[in-house]
């Protein structure tokens, strides 16, 4: 299975991109919001989808929108097609629409009715928590061992949320819930504060 790529990008046409890795040609399926342009280079995480009559590969920029992708396509109803639609919606906002449960949110995804919505909350929303934690960078050397709000700082961003506002909201956490909780606390507390300062939709 190939689960990786680098390489540069031979064409683009609308989501489908054509790579050119060591002379062959792949084609991804990537998010419409993905930047890759003709011309560039480009690095990619992949799932392959194995079918009897195609092989299927999907791309992905990032470690966060391609767990978001495994996650999902585990949901019973859900399969690729269906994974990258919803995933339309940008990874970072997509994290805050399943912590909230928003099955209104999901559900406008074309082909997502009202119960696969739900369906999708029960089965994906408590993984998410994990998800941060798991995916923390390597950390590069540093004199002094990071604390509690490198690695709070750390968690947010890999969730897909800006330099500035995690840091900002790992602040607030640690200001009100102190440093001694676990890092896995730590990112729940943060995530619900995110979630409650989000704007409701009218």
């Amino acid at each position: 299975m190939i689960g990786f790529l680098r390489g540069q990008v031979l064409e683009r046409r609308g989501n489908a991109l054509l790579i050119d890795v060591g002379g062959v040609g792949y084609q991804v399926v990537v998010t419409m919001h993905h930047s890759a342009r003709t011309g560039e280079p480009v690095e990619l995480f992949v799932h392959t989808a194995v079918r009897e009559d195609a092989i299927q590969l999907y791309g992905f920029g990032d470690r966060l929108e391609k767990d978001l992708f495994d996650l999902l396509i585990d949901v019973q109803g859900i399969g690729p097609v269906k994974a990258m639609q919803i995933l339309q919606t940008p990874a970072e906002e997509l994290v805050l629409v399943l912590q909230a449960r928003d099955a209104a949110r999901i559900s406008r995804v074309p082909g997502i009715g009202r119960k696969t919505a739900e369906r999708i909350l029960i089965d994906v929303s408590d993984k998410l928590d994990a998800l941060a934690v798991h995916q923390q960078p390597k950390l590069q050397p540093e004199v002094a061992e990071a604390g509690p709000k490198e690695d709070l700082v750390s968690a947010l961003v890999n969730l897909g949320f800006r330099g500035p506002l995690a840091e900002e909201t790992a602040e607030a956490t640690l200001k009100v819930h102190g440093d001694t909780l676990p890092i896995q606390d730590l990112v729940r507390l943060a995530l619900a504060a995110l979630r409650s300062s989000r704007p409701k939709e009218t």
